[in-house]
């Protein structure tokens, strides 16, 4: 079975992929079409699907951002990590790890 991550925001379908917009328009990335799910107006995102064409969020709230010592198992090699659309991804190799609260770039 699949796990899936709901994502807050829009999503439009391009040619191969789908471009997923943050809610208020805070980041958005695109995704391969068997990583997203799309049923009425709510979007998820398959765990472990790959992120490309990533416009990080402008603003900026990493309250509650894990710390490095959190994601080093998932994220190896560089353990920081992203939150676009409350789904928190790995900045190394951009794969969808699971849910966050707030929004925050990989700085």
């Amino acid at each position: 079975m699949d796990d899936w991550l709901s994502f807050s925001g829009t999503a439009t379908k391009l040619s191969s992929t789908y471009k997923l917009t943050a809610t208020s328009g805070n980041g958005s990335l695109e995704l391969p079409i068997n990583g997203v799910r799309v049923d009425g107006g709510k979007v998820q995102i398959k765990v472990g699907s790959v992120a490309q064409n990533i416009q990080h969020p402008t603003v900026i709230d990493a309250s509650q951002k894990p710390t490095s010592a959190d994601t080093r198992a998932n994220c190896p090699g560089w353990p920081k990590t992203f939150c676009v659309g409350l789904v928190l991804f790995c900045c190394a190799n951009h794969e969808a790890l699971g849910p966050c609260f707030g929004a925050w770039d990989c700085s």
